[in-house]
């Protein structure tokens, strides 16, 4: 059993949705191509009414068993974190006992990534990028991305809540994260009006698929939409 955020990455990747390349856990990195991303796919993630959303990190990028030794051994500590046993304590979990696993993905140098609310206030979508990888976006590191708020029968039909206007991005470079300027311009905005009904279309059927509102993390590269993970919307 290789818990909830494995097996929702397999279900997607079974209803044909473009996931990048993923294993479980092994030592073998030989079979995916690097950069690789580690997340954690532990037996309380991504439960039903318990997401743990925020809780813990992805860890990038790595290149080789050294890095990944180091990025393993960060992913066990989160769980002894004031974060994570804040919320295993509010929610009557400190019991538990808590399996580990973990999945090693291909980590895309992509246009614009992001985040989908498939139910935002009852009738909405709400999409959230950002240009560049997904890094700052899913780490707080910035609290104004591009967010529209879609109506779900109607994809014409939107509000725009903000737009950004930072003059940098986040991307892979020389084996780290660096942060790069970015020439202010209406590229990024284009890719996602792009692919924009093909991505609300696809978040109305994952949601459909897990029979909940989803939490989907997402990517652009070329005009192709990649699925990072999907996990039910909680309290």
């Amino acid at each position: 059993m290789y818990w909830n955020k494995y097996n929702n990455l397999k279900i997607l990747e079974k209803n044909w949705f473009k996931i990048p390349k993923f294993s479980i856990f092994n030592w073998k990195l030989e079979f995916l191509k690097t950069p690789l991303i580690l997340r954690s796919s532990f037996s309380v993630e991504d439960w039903k009414n318990y997401s743990f959303a925020w809780i813990f990190e992805s860890y990038f990028p790595i290149y080789n068993n050294t890095d990944l030794r180091v990025w393993i051994n960060l992913c066990k500590e989160a769980l002894k974190s004031n974060n994570s046993e804040l919320y295993l304590k509010a929610n009557n979990l400190e019991n538990v006992y808590i399996k580990e696993n973990f999945i090693l993905q291909e980590y895309i140098i992509w246009d614009i990534s992001g985040i989908v609310f498939s139910t935002y206030n009852d009738a909405s979508i709400k999409v959230e990028y950002v240009p560049g990888i997904n890094y700052w976006l899913t780490n707080w590191l910035i609290a104004d991305p591009n967010i529209y708020i879609f109506d779900r029968n109607n994809f014409d039909n939107f509000d725009i809540e903000w737009v950004y206007s930072e003059d940098i991005y986040y991307t892979i470079q020389n084996s780290s994260v660096q942060k790069k300027s970015l020439k202010i311009s209406n590229i990024h905005e284009n890719i996602f009006f792009n692919i924009k009904d093909k991505l609300l279309n696809y978040v109305l059927q994952i949601e459909n698929i897990f029979w909940c509102p989803q939490d989907i993390e997402f990517t652009v590269l070329n005009n192709d939409i990649y699925i990072l993970q999907s996990r039910n919307i909680t309290v």
